[in-house]
């Protein structure tokens, strides 16, 4: 069995980053869903990554 941080590799620098984004209406009647999938998605993060700077925005 190899475990999946086993699996993981690390970038070299400067360090690749991941931007997730949810855009909805201005009138979204469902916030509360949009709270509840954010949080979810804040919680299955792991905290090394929940800790890390904000970095510079190289294109988009």
């Amino acid at each position: 069995f190899v475990h999946p941080h086993q699996l993981l590799r690390h970038f070299r620098q400067p360090a690749a980053v991941r931007e997730v984004s949810l855009v909805t209406p201005r009138d979204f009647v469902k916030k509360r869903r949009v709270e509840l999938l954010k949080q979810s998605i804040l919680d299955s993060l792991p905290e090394k990554i929940k800790k890390n700077k904000p970095r510079n925005l190289i294109s988009t």
